[in-house]
């Protein structure tokens, strides 16, 4: 478990596509190749 600080953040999903978003701060967890993200507020980047 981490926290995660405001800022940016991409992900690959399962079908290769990569997504970005905006995030408020949060908390993170990986375990088992599966990564966990709370965050406080998140939005889509390509909104802007």
């Amino acid at each position: 478990m981490t926290t995660l600080e405001p800022g940016e953040l991409s992900y690959r999903e399962t079908g290769g596509a990569v997504q970005r978003i905006r995030i408020a701060g949060g908390f993170a967890e990986v375990r088992d190749d599966v990564m966990t993200v709370l965050a406080d507020a998140g939005e889509d980047v390509a909104a802007y």
